[in-house]
């Protein structure tokens, strides 16, 4: 008569611990797409800044380049603004 008590108990268990097994699945898997969303959202916000850097440096450098075709004071003059276009677009871009 024991077995059957025991085999009941043990039946109980299992379902009890499936159960919150499910409940624990269910809360850590919707935790990680919290987590997952705000991890790919900031990985965006970091691409988007990297490829904005780079197309505005890129913009500078072809700048420098046309002023060292100039020379004395125009190159000068040409540098300053290169460096100022440089930093608007960087203001513009939200990148300072």
């Amino acid at each position: 008569m024991k077995m059957p008590k025991l085999l009941a108990g043990v039946s109980i268990m299992a379902a009890a611990l499936g159960g919150m097994y499910a409940i624990a699945a269910t809360t850590a898997a919707s935790m990680a797409g919290g987590f997952a969303t705000e991890e790919s959202s900031s990985h965006t916000r970091n691409v988007a800044f990297s490829t904005e850097v780079q197309r505005v440096s890129t913009e500078h450098k072809a700048a420098r380049a046309q002023c060292e075709l100039a020379s004395g004071k125009e190159r000068k003059v040409c540098n300053a603004r290169a460096r100022i276009e440089e930093i608007r677009a960087f203001r513009g871009a939200n990148v300072f």
